[in-house]
C-alpha cells in the first residue's frame, strides 16, 4: 500500500468521523475524562560526596466518549507529557517526552466488531558532559504506531480478523519503516481446534539501501476425540528475505562486478517446521504413554556474494510409557532420537539415540510410636548410540563429503545406575498452635558406564528440625538444616549448614515489627590424589534483617511509616567477599485521589560503593 493511499484512507476514515460528530454533535457526549498530575525529586549523594539531583514532572489527561450510542462507537483518546531533569557534578541530561494515543472501535460488541489504533511518541534528549553536548546519540526520537483491524465472528463461534499495522521510528537522521499485513483464522469444533496465522512485514530503513521482506505462516491443529487422548500438530514456515533493490537489478542483468557489493547483503533465509505432540492417559488402566516428533529444514544462501546455500536439515523424536506395577512399584521406558544434516561449507551428519528403562519402588509409611519411616529404591540402564563427524570437520574443513564413511566416528555405551534410600520423621505437639518436627534422610546411588569404565558410588544424608508457633503475640518460625554429600570413587564430599529463623510481633492494632535472620555455611573436599584437587573451608553468608511498621503515624489517619534495616555479608570461594548495610524509611499519605510519599535510603558498603538517597513523590489524580 503506498503512502498515497495510506493517507487517503486515513483520511476518509478522520472525514466520516468528522461527519458524524457534526451532524449529530448533541450525541457526541464525553463520558469520563480522567488524568492525573505528579512531582518526583531524588537527591543521592554517593560515598566520596558526589551528588546527583533529579526530578520528573508528569501529567496525563484521558477521555472516553462515544458516537451516537455507546454500542456504535466507542472512543478512547488521551496524552501524557513527561519532563525529567537530572544534574551532577560531571554530567547532566534533560528527557522531553509527550506521547499520545487514539482507540476507536466500530460496533465492537457486534460479529463485525473494527478497531483503529493511533499511538505516538516523541522525546528529545540532552546530554551533555561539562561543556561538551553530546549530539552523537541522537537527542530525538520519534515514533508512530497505526494498526486497523477487522474481525468476523460467525453464530458458531469461528473468529477470522485481518489487520494492518505500520510502523515508523526515526532517531538521529534515519528512518525505519515496518509495514505488517496479518490474517488470523480461529475455528472451534467438537474434537477438533484450528488455528492459522499469517503475516506479512516489510521493512525499510533509509541509512542503507538493505530492505527487509518476511513472510510467516503457522497452523495449529489439536485433536481430543475423548478425554484420554490427546495430539497437537504445529506446521510453521518462514521466510526471510534481507536485500537491496538496487543490488538486485545488477543481478537480474548479470552486472554485478559493476556495483560495489561490500556494503551490501542480500540474504534469504526459509523455514519449514513440522511438530507434533500426543498424550494417551487411559482412565482405570495402569499405564500411560506420551510422545512428540519435530521435523525441520532451513535453507540460507546468498546470491550477491556466490556462497553456497546452507542447508540444515533434523528430526527430533521421543517416546515414553509409564507402568505402574502396583500400588508401590513402578516402571517407566523412555526412546529418543536426535538427526541433524547440515551441508554448504560445514558439512557434517550428527545422529544420536538413546533408550532407558527405570523402576522405582516407595514403601509405605511405617509408623511406630508417632515416628514415621519410608524406603525407597530404583533402577535402571540406560543404552546411548551415535555416530558424527569429527571434530575438525564440524569446524569446516574443506573437501569434507558426506559419503566417505571413515570421517565418521561412532559412539555406543551403557549406563546401569541403582540407588536406595529411607527416612525418619516425627512431629510434636508443643503448645495450643505450636509444633515441632524432624526429618532424616540418607541415600546412596552409584552409576556404571561401560564405555571409559567410569564408576561413581555417592552417599547423601540430611537432617532438618524445623519449629512452628502462631499465637495472639505472633509467629515465630525456625530451621535448622545439615547437609552431607560424598562421592566415594572420585573422592570428593561437600557439607552444608543452614540456620534461619523469623519473627513477627504485632505491638497494637496499627503497627507490627518483625525480624529475620539466616546464616548459610558450606565447604568443598577433594582428595590429593584426584585430577583437580582442592580444599575449601567453611564459608559463610549472613542476612539479617529488622522492620516495623505503623499504619496511623502521629495519630494522622491513613499516614503510613515503614522502616527496614538490613544487614548481608556474602563470601565467594572466588574472592570478592562483600559486606553491606541498607537502612530505608518510607513515610506515605494518601487521601482521597491526592498520595505522597517521602523515602529516604542509605547504604553501607565496605566495597566503597555506599550511597544516600532521598525521594519525594506527590501525585493527584482526577
Amino acid at each position: 500500500m503506498g503512502s498515497g493511499l495510506k493517507q487517503s484512507v486515513v483520511f476518509c476514515v478522520a472525514a466520516l468521523l468528522m461527519g458524524v460528530a457534526v451532524s449529530s454533535a448533541a450525541s457526541v457526549v464525553p463520558k469520563r475524562v480522567y488524568g492525573n498530575i505528579g512531582f518526583f525529586y531524588t537527591a543521592s549523594e554517593a560515598d566520596g560526596g558526589a551528588t546527583t539531583n533529579s526530578s520528573l514532572s508528569t501529567v496525563s489527561l484521558n477521555m472516553d466518549s462515544y458516537v451516537w450510542r455507546p454500542w456504535f462507537a466507542n472512543l478512547d483518546l488521551g496524552a501524557v507529557s513527561s519532563i525529567s531533569r537530572s544534574e551532577s557534578a560531571t554530567n547532566s541530561s534533560s528527557l522531553d517526552l509527550l506521547s499520545s494515543h487514539l482507540n476507536f472501535s466500530l460496533m465492537p460488541r457486534s460479529r463485525y466488531p473494527f478497531r483503529l489504533s493511533y499511538n505516538t511518541s516523541d522525546n528529545v534528549t540532552d546530554w551533555s558532559t561539562g561543556k561538551v553536548t553530546l549530539l552523537s546519540l541522537g537527542p530525538e526520537y520519534k515514533t508512530r504506531y497505526l494498526n486497523a483491524r477487522q474481525s468476523i465472528i460467525t453464530l458458531a463461534g469461528n473468529r477470522a480478523d485481518a489487520w494492518y499495522t505500520q510502523r515508523t521510528r526515526n532517531y538521529a537522521g534515519v528512518k525505519l519503516i515496518d509495514d505488517t499485513y496479518g490474517a488470523k483464522l480461529k475455528m472451534r469444533g467438537r474434537s477438533y481446534n484450528l488455528y492459522a496465522n499469517t503475516s506479512s512485514q516489510k521493512r525499510s530503513n533509509t541509512a542503507n539501501a538493505d530492505e527487509t521482506k518476511h513472510i510467516m505462516g503457522t497452523l495449529t491443529h489439536n485433536f481430543f476425540p475423548n478425554k484420554e487422548f490427546y495430539i497437537k500438530t504445529q506446521v510453521t514456515s518462514s521466510e526471510s528475505d534481507v536485500g537491496s533493490e538496487e543490488l538486485k537489478k545488477y543481478e537480474a542483468a548479470d552486472q554485478k562486478d559493476q556495483l560495489n557489493i561490500a556494503g551490501f547483503t542480500n540474504r534469504v533465509t526459509r523455514t519449514h517446521q513440522m511438530s507434533s505432540f500426543m498424550y494417551w492417559r487411559p482412565d482405570y488402566k495402569p499405564y500411560t504413554a506420551t510422545g512428540g516428533v519435530r521435523v525441520y529444514r532451513r535453507d540460507t544462501g546468498n546470491d550477491a556474494l556466490d556462497l553456497q546455500d546452507t542447508i540444515q536439515q533434523g528430526v527430533n523424536a521421543n517416546l515414553s510409557g509409564n507402568y505402574k506395577i502396583n500400588r508401590r512399584l513402578r516402571m517407566t521406558g523412555t526412546a529418543t532420537g536426535f538427526g541433524l544434516y547440515n551441508s554448504g561449507d560445514n558439512n557434517y551428519v550428527n545422529i544420536t539415540a538413546s533408550q532407558n528403562l527405570l523402576v522405582n519402588y516407595r514403601s509405605d509409611n511405617m509408623i511406630y510410636r508417632e515416628f514415621e519411616y519410608n524406603w525407597n529404591a530404583s533402577g535402571g540402564v540406560t543404552n546411548q548410540m551415535g555416530f558424527k563427524n569429527p571434530e575438525d570437520s564440524i569446524s569446516g574443513t574443506a573437501g569434507f563429503s558426506p559419503s566417505d564413511r571413515r570421517s565418521y566416528s561412532e559412539d555406543y555405551s551403557q549406563i546401569y545406575s541403582a540407588g536406595a534410600g529411607h527416612g525418619l520423621s516425627r512431629s510434636w505437639v508443643t503448645g495450643n498452635r505450636s509444633s515441632l518436627r524432624m526429618n532424616l534422610n540418607q541415600s546412596g546411588r552409584e552409576y556404571v558406564q561401560t564405555k571409559g569404565k567410569r564408576n561413581s558410588l555417592g552417599f547423601s544424608h540430611s537432617a532438618s528440625i524445623n519449629w512452628n508457633e502462631a499465637m495472639k503475640k505472633g509467629k515465630f518460625y525456625s530451621q535448622l538444616t545439615m547437609m552431607d554429600t560424598r562421592n566415594i570413587d572420585e573422592s570428593t564430599e561437600s557439607q552444608l549448614v543452614n540456620f534461619q529463623v523469623s519473627r513477627i510481633v504485632p505491638i497494637n492494632r496499627l503497627s507490627q515489627w518483625g525480624s529475620h535472620l539466616s546464616a548459610q555455611s558450606s565447604r568443598r573436599y577433594s582428595s590429593a590424589d584426584s585430577e583437580t584437587s582442592f580444599w575449601d573451608g567453611f564459608l559463610t553468608t549472613m542476612n539479617g534483617r529488622l522492620n516495623y511498621q505503623h499504619a496511623r503515624m502521629f495519630g494522622i489517619y491513613k499516614l503510613k511509616f515503614r522502616t527496614r534495616v538490613e544487614y548481608n555479608s556474602t563470601a565467594n570461594r572466588e574472592g570478592g567477599d562483600r559486606r553491606q548495610a541498607d537502612w530505608e524509611g518510607r513515610l506515605g499519605y494518601n487521601i482521597g485521589k491526592l498520595s505522597t510519599a517521602l523515602i529516604g535510603r542509605k547504604v553501607w558498603s565496605d566495597s566503597g560503593l555506599g550511597t544516600g538517597v532521598i525521594i519525594f513523590q506527590v501525585n493527584r489524580s482526577f
